[in-house]
């Protein structure tokens, strides 16, 4: 499971465009994953074996957008995340971007990517 893959399941989400990481100037409808935490497995005359990958991923809002549609995207960027990672979680949130801006609103999901042995 890479990076680019979450990234490419987002942009088969309409209206969201999928990005390897958070691009310099945020806007509504992007999306990218944040890597959280790998898991290894000890192997014998192997050593450590990467096991299983936590990622956030995070997808801005637009401002207006009434809670039917969010509900809606909230669920079709699930189904496409959940192409490539198992889904734990998803929840509202707020992102700052500048000092001087209003925190604008995102969802947050929460995956769980197995690299297996």
């Amino acid at each position: 499971m890479s990076r680019q893959a979450l990234a490419d399941a987002l942009d088969t989400v309409l209206g969201v465009s999928g990005h390897l990481t958070q691009p310099p100037a945020p806007t509504a409808g992007q999306g990218w994953p944040q890597w959280v935490r790998t898991a290894y497995t000890n192997v014998p005359d192997c050593g450590p074996v990467p096991d299983g990958t936590d990622w956030e991923v995070v997808v801005i809002l637009p401002a207006l957008l009434d809670t039917a549609h969010v509900d809606a995207l909230r669920d079709m960027v699930a189904t496409a995340l959940g192409t490539v990672a198992t889904v734990e979680s998803a929840e509202p949130d707020t992102l700052d971007l500048a000092a001087e801006a209003n925190p604008v609103p995102v969802i947050r999901y929460t995956l769980q990517t197995h690299e297996g042995n």
